[in-house]
């Protein structure tokens, strides 16, 4: 699991409900999260499918975890060569 504070003091990571018990309530106070895909199942192809925000898929598979593990992958991939890109947590 991977944390990014860019100069702004934001927070850029892939977001797990472990995470949530880890990251100090104070740090989020008054940020907003944006998400950076969405799991979906599609019935024409019968497969989960993770799309970025942009529409480009980047796991799809029959088994829902399976295809979350690789989002997480992917995700953490994409925030270490774009610096966070995708992860913006920003002021709200």
């Amino acid at each position: 699991m991977k944390i990014l504070v860019d100069a702004n003091g934001d927070l850029h990571y892939v977001y797990s409900d472990s995470l949530d018990k880890i990251v100090d309530k104070r740090l989020t106070a008054g940020k907003v999260v944006t998400r950076a895909t969405d799991v979906e199942y599609n019935h024409k192809t019968k497969q989960w499918e993770a799309h970025l925000r942009t529409g480009r898929m980047i796991a799809h598979g029959v088994n829902r975890n399976e295809v979350i593990e690789a989002e997480k992958k992917e995700l953490e991939h994409l925030m270490e060569v774009n610096n966070g890109e995708y992860f913006i947590l920003s002021s709200g």
